[in-house]
């Protein structure tokens, strides 16, 4: 386990895997968007040192792949990661070092996966592929660092694309209940 990182969020790393961890030879490094009690104990007991987490590190490795969720994108590509409106759901984690990492990587792909909607419990949809963020949304990535998404529906590969085309791939990609008017808006919107 020396010189490992692992990554996660507040559920990724539990106390009983830490104290494992606490145990070994470690000098180790973390990408998490929140200390859980179990990456404390690592940090106390000096084993997380971060010493050698770098994206660099993840760029020099050939065919790094990254697969990360996602809040929502709106139609140029830019992912929200961590909000909804002003109202904070999650942190980012190590989510932009590991996309610029693949991006760096020879042969490396990013990927932003999530759910084409979210249906609340009286049935109604909302879209999670939106055509703009609303005010207060986080940018947790920007588009110029998103590869792929991916949906239930298909995967759309949007790096090299021009707005235009980058709408088009994320129109196909959304629900069908929502593709006519995120159309309607590229056509209005991107040129």
């Amino acid at each position: 386990m020396e010189r490992c990182c692992p990554r996660g969020g507040e559920r990724a790393l539990y106390c009983g895997q830490a104290a494992s961890l606490v145990r070994s030879e470690g000098d180790l490094g973390c990408h998490t968007g929140t200390i859980s009690d179990a990456f404390l104990e690592l940090w106390k007991a000096g084993k997380l040192t971060n010493a050698r987490k770098e994206v660099e590190r993840i760029g020099r490795m050939s065919n790094v792949i990254s697969i990360d969720g996602g809040v929502e994108l709106d139609l140029m590509g830019q992912e929200n990661a961590e909000s909804a409106g002003t109202r904070r759901l999650s942190g980012i984690g190590g989510q932009m070092d590991f996309l610029e990492g693949a991006c760096r990587s020879r042969g490396g792909k990013g990927f932003i996966c999530l759910n084409a909607v979210h249906r609340y419990k009286d049935g109604t949809l909302k879209s999670n592929i939106v055509p703009y963020f609303f005010s207060g949304s986080a940018v947790s990535v920007p588009r110029t660092m998103v590869q792929y998404v991916a949906t239930e529906y298909r995967i759309a590969r949007i790096s090299g694309q021009t707005l235009r085309e980058r709408a088009e791939a994320m129109i196909a990609i959304a629900h069908p209940d929502f593709r006519d008017s995120w159309a309607q808006y590229a056509q209005e919107h991107f040129q």
